[in-house]
C-alpha cells in the first residue's frame, strides 16, 4: 500500500477532521490542500478554519503561504473578510450569526475552482455550530484548518480525529523536534476515565464547576475558584484519604502540578481529570516527575489522533532536516502513522 493510500485509509471513517499544528509553518496548509485534491471528486467536502489561512503572505511575518485551492461544489465556512478574498465564484447559502474580527462566518457554495481564504471562530462552541451547519448542507467530509498551537480544536466536541503536524520550524535539532512531538502524543494518548457513575456525575450535577473533589462514596466538594490555574494549595488543604479524583474544568499547567507536589503527599493515591488533553499545558519533565512520584491523570473525552504529517523544511530558518532521516527517527519514536506529503508527492511522480 502506497503512503498516499494509506493516508486516505486512515482518514476515510471519520466525518470531521482537524489539521493542528506545533506551531507556525509547519506545513497544516500543505496536507489541508493535499486532502481536498485527494477527495474532491468523491467527497461533498466541508472547509473551515479557526483564525485565518489561505492568505497571500502570512501578517505577522510577510513571507508568502501557500494558497487553498478548492474545486466547484466545495462549501466554505468563512468570515466576510476573507469572502472577499476569495477568487471564486460563489453563492451565498447562510450567515451564521457568528462574528470574528473579520467579520460575520459565511457559509458559501464554490461555483467554481479556485484559492480560496478561509477564517473562522476561535471560540469551541460557535465552531462546533459552524460544523453542524456544514454537516446539514452534506458535507461528507469537513476539514477544519487549526491555528497556530491552538490544540484546543483537537477536542472531540468538534472533530472525530485529527492530524498533528509537525517540523522543522520548532528546532533546529531534530531529535527536539521529534521528542517535542512523542510529548503532545503522549498527552493525547491520555487514557480516558470509565467509571459510568462518575461519568454521569461529572457531566451532570458537576457540568458547570471550575474545580472538585470527588470521594470514594462519590460525593463531592466544589471548591469556588474564578480560574484553577493557582488553585493548587487550595485545593491541597481538602484533600483527605477519602478523596479519589480532582476535577479540573480549564487548563492544568506545570505550575499547579509542581505546586501540589510541594505542598501534598496524597496526590499519589488519586487521579486528577481535565475535560480533554487539549486542557495540558504541561511540559515534558514535569509529567514525568508527576507520573514517577506516582501521579495519575485522566481525561474525559479522549482525542483521537490518528497520524503525523512531517514537514522537514524550516521557512523562517531557511533551512532544511534530512527528509528520509527525519521520517525514519519519527516513526521509530511515534507510535502512530507518520506521513511526509512532499514524499508522497515526488513517490507519486517517479
Amino acid at each position: 500500500m502506497s503512503d498516499s493510500q494509506h493516508l486516505l485509509d486512515i482518514i476515510h471513517p471519520y466525518q470531521v477532521i482537524s489539521i493542528i499544528g506545533m506551531m507556525k509553518n509547519v506545513g497544516k496548509t500543505t496536507v489541508l490542500n493535499y486532502i481536498i485534491k485527494k477527495l474532491w471528486n468523491t467527497h461533498l467536502l466541508g472547509l473551515t478554519s479557526i483564525g485565518r489561512d489561505g492568505e497571500l503572505e502570512d501578517i505577522v511575518s510577510c513571507t508568502p503561504k501557500p494558497r487553498i485551492y478548492v474545486k466547484k461544489g466545495t462549501y466554505l465556512a468563512t468570515a466576510k473578510k476573507c469572502y472577499y478574498n476569495c477568487d471564486i465564484t460563489k453563492e451565498i447559502i447562510e450567515t451564521s450569526g457568528i462574528y470574528t474580527s473579520m467579520g460575520e462566518v459565511i457559509i458559501v457554495r464554490a461555483l467554481s475552482d479556485g484559492y480560496v481564504e478561509l477564517g473562522g471562530p476561535s471560540i469551541v462552541s460557535y465552531l462546533s455550530k459552524i460544523t453542524a451547519n456544514l454537516k446539514e448542507l452534506g458535507c461528507d467530509k469537513i476539514l477544519i484548518d487549526g491555528a497556530v498551537s491552538r490544540k484546543t480544536f483537537a477536542t472531540p466536541i468538534i472533530s472525530d480525529a485529527t492530524l498533528l503536524c509537525t517540523g522543522a520550524e520548532l528546532s533546529l535539532d531534530m531529535n527536539k523536534v521529534v521528542r517535542e512531538t512523542c510529548h503532545i502524543v503522549n498527552l493525547f494518548s491520555l487514557n480516558h476515565i470509565k467509571n459510568q457513575k462518575l461519568i454521569r456525575l461529572i457531566k451532570s450535577t458537576l457540568e458547570n464547576s471550575k474545580l472538585a473533589i470527588i470521594f470514594s462514596n462519590f460525593s463531592y466538594k466544589i471548591i469556588n475558584v474564578k480560574t484553577s490555574l493557582d488553585s493548587a494549595k487550595l485545593v491541597s488543604e481538602n484533600l483527605t484519604e477519602k478523596v479519589k479524583y480532582i476535577l479540573i474544568r480549564g487548563v492544568l499547567t506545570d505550575t499547579f502540578l509542581e505546586e501540589l507536589m510541594k505542598t501534598t503527599d496524597q496526590y499519589k493515591d488519586l487521579v486528577i481529570i481535565v475535560e480533554d488533553a487539549t486542557k495540558l499545558f504541561i511540559g515534558e519533565k514535569t509529567l514525568k516527575v508527576f507520573q514517577r512520584k506516582g501521579g495519575n491523570l485522566r481525561v474525559i473525552n479522549e482525542i483521537n489522533l490518528i497520524g503525523i504529517v512531517l514537514n522537514p523544511f524550516s521557512p523562517s530558518a531557511g533551512f532544511k532536516f534530512d527528509k528520509y532521516k527525519f521520517l525514519k527517527l519519527a516513526e521509530k519514536k511515534i507510535n502512530l502513522p507518520v506521513f511526509d506529503i512532499k514524499l508522497i508527492e515526488e513517490a507519486k511522480t517517479n
